[in-house]
C-alpha cells in the first residue's frame, strides 16, 4: 500500500508509478521488490518538457502504467544498466541517457487512467508552489494569486484532490 497526496493506492506487480515533484508520497517498502527512482525536480521537468510526449505525462498525476510480460526484459535491462552505472562510475551523462530511454519506453505502455479521476490540473501547480515557497511562509492568498483563484476555490480544489488545504500542505512540508 502507498499513499500519494493523502489518497491510498495498492502497489501490485508489474506497475510503474510516476509522482510529480511536490506530491507527497509515502510507502512502506517492506515486502516489496522493485525499484524506486528519485529524480531532481528541475531535471525531471526538463526531460519531460524537452523529450517526452506531453499527452502521456500530462497533468493527471499520479500516473500508473501497466508493464506487460513482453516488456519485462526490456525494462529489467534498462534498470540493470542504471544500477550498474550508479554502483560504479556514476557518470551523469550515461545515467541521463538511461533515464531518457526509460521514460521513452514508458510512453509506449498503457496508462491506467482510473488512478485518480478527480485530480485537478491546478493541483500540480499549487503543490509545486508549496515546494518552492514553504520556507518563505507565504500566506494562502499568495498561492491563490499565483494560479488565479480565490483562496476559497484554491482550497476546494486542493481538498477535493488531496484532502488537505494549502496551509496544511505547507505545515506538512
Amino acid at each position: 500500500m502507498q499513499e500519494i497526496d493523502c489518497v491510498q493506492y495498492t502497489i501490485e506487480a508489474n506497475q510503474i508509478w510516476i509522482t510529480y515533484p511536490g506530491q507527497i508520497q509515502y510507502f512502506n517498502p517492506t515486502g516489496i521488490k522493485g525499484y524506486f527512482l528519485a529524480i531532481d525536480k528541475d531535471y525531471f521537468n526538463n526531460i519531460l518538457h524537452m523529450q517526452m510526449d506531453p499527452s502521456v505525462f500530462g497533468d493527471h498525476a499520479p500516473l500508473l502504467f501497466h508493464l506487460p510480460e513482453v516488456k519485462h526484459m526490456l525494462f529489467q535491462s534498462i534498470l540493470q544498466l542504471f544500477e550498474l552505472e550508479w554502483n560504479a562510475d556514476k557518470r551523469t551523462f550515461l545515467l541521463e541517457q538511461y533515464l531518457a530511454i526509460f521514460l521513452t519506453h514508458i510512453q509506449d505502455l498503457v496508462l491506467l487512467s482510473q488512478v485518480n479521476e478527480r485530480y485537478d490540473v491546478r493541483t500540480n501547480k499549487l503543490l509545486a508552489l508549496v515546494e518552492e515557497h514553504y520556507a518563505e511562509q507565504w500566506a494562502a492568498h499568495q498561492y491563490a494569486a499565483e494560479i488565479g483563484l480565490s483562496v476559497k476555490r484554491m482550497n476546494e480544489v486542493l481538498v477535493q484532490t488531496t484532502s488537505a488545504t494549502v496551509t496544511q500542505h505547507v505545515h506538512r512540508r
